[in-house]
């Protein structure tokens, strides 16, 4: 109703509420927030958040979907970075990667995460599209990064392409209420409370 009422399409009496536009989208803004926190999904792991203590990498691709100001790029990694360093963690770093990610990306991850303590990346419908190249990375990111934390950032398939595995995060769509949600969960300041649609069996 918000974007009807943007562009006049309703009829007189929903006219009449534009007045009270900005209040509205504010209000949506919330209730999509408080969404995507609800669907925040720890399929695998004991995650509690990052220590802010801790130098981070955070991987992924970037968005269509608008996610704000004052950001690097329009990408989840760059956007939990400003967050996180907002919220006292010493040391973030953001990078964007393709879909499926390159050759000579792969090469530049596999040699930064030397640097640091933590590592987070995000990826979307990797088993969907037989992404090889970004299953090949998160695969080989495991295996340096005990506790390396995966999020899925559309379907909780991606889980498939990937192999040992300890932290695995799912939340079903890559919008800036998800990237907000992930964010402060990445600070701690929720439980997940999401329940996985598919078979648990797929993740034991």
């Amino acid at each position: 109703m918000v974007k009807k009422l943007k562009y006049g399409i309703l009829d007189q009496n929903y006219n009449n509420s534009l007045d009270n536009f900005d209040e509205y989208l504010h209000l949506a803004e919330e209730q999509n927030l408080q969404l995507a926190k609800e669907a925040v999904t720890n399929i695998k792991g004991e995650f509690n958040g990052l220590d802010k203590n801790k130098s981070t990498l955070i991987i992924s691709p970037t968005t269509s979907y608008d996610l704000g100001s004052g950001l690097s790029s329009n990408s989840f990694a760059s956007y939990a970075a400003k967050y996180l360093k907002s919220k006292g963690h010493a040391n973030v770093t953001s990078y964007d990667i393709s879909l499926n990610v390159t050759s000579d990306q792969i090469n530049k991850i596999l040699l930064m995460i030397k640097d640091y303590d933590q590592v987070v990346i995000a990826a979307s419908n990797v088993k969907t599209n037989n992404y090889a190249n970004t299953s090949y990375l998160v695969n080989q990111l495991a295996l340096r990064c005990p506790q390396l934390v995966v999020i899925a950032l559309d379907t909780p398939y991606d889980y498939l392409s990937y192999k040992n595995i300890k932290n695995y995060i799912c939340v079903y769509g890559y919008q800036k209420a998800t990237v907000q949600a992930l964010s402060s969960y990445l600070n701690g300041e929720f439980e997940s409370t999401g329940v996985s649609p598919i078979d648990p069996d797929l993740f034991s």
